[in-house]
């Protein structure tokens, strides 16, 4: 049997490891109940499966639940996310974190420290070096083959091997560009904090 901790009352009340893949797959965070009404399409048209936009909102902790949430819903979730089922999902997450490689794989963004630097590397030929400065903003100080431009000043919530890089904001001159990700099949194939 498996024994995983859920949050209640108002917080999150799915796995956390699930909740940054679903969010990386739905390409931002979910955090008010648009995105929740929006995430329930988006799994319905990609699963062919209804989670209601409540459920997801009690789920995400934008409202208050006091239930947990059923293995069938954690199952679409977990399909959604990229994973065969939530069984599945759970002992990927086991494997992962305790694997050497975790720290490779991502790179939780929270426990950077300022002026840290960030080397990655998407599509074969596409390489930037960026310095976190402080809530999730970075400073490009390279970008080779990208259309990001040295000293762009971005917005990145995650960074993850194998998924898109998604900057919420580009800034450059003074101006919002808007969002940045990669285009399909150019994930991160390669994620290293520098020395």
């Amino acid at each position: 049997m498996l024994n995983i901790n859920f949050r209640k009352n108002n917080t999150k009340m799915i796995p956390e490891f699930l909740k940054n893949r679903i969010e990386l797959k739905y390409g931002k965070p979910i955090r008010y109940p648009k995105d929740c009404e929006e995430l329930s399409i988006s799994i319905k048209r990609k699963c062919n499966a209804n989670v209601s936009a409540t459920t997801l909102k009690r789920l995400f902790g934008i409202i208050i639940g006091q239930h947990k949430p059923r293995l069938y819903t954690l199952d679409i979730l977990a399909v959604y996310a990229g994973f065969e089922c939530f069984k599945s999902a759970i002992n990927k997450e086991n494997i992962e974190s305790n694997s050497y490689l975790e720290n490779t794989q991502q790179i939780i963004i929270k426990n950077l420290q300022e002026r840290q630097v960030v080397k990655i590397k998407y599509n074969p030929d596409k390489v930037l070096l960026l310095q976190y400065c402080n809530n999730f903003e970075f400073l490009v100080l390279e970008a080779v083959n990208s259309k990001l431009s040295k000293n762009d000043l971005l917005t990145i919530l995650r960074l993850e091997h194998s998924f898109p890089l998604v900057c919420e904001n580009v800034h450059r001159n003074g101006s919002n560009l808007g969002k940045y990700v990669t285009e399909k099949n150019n994930e991160i194939i390669h994620l290293s904090v520098e020395s």
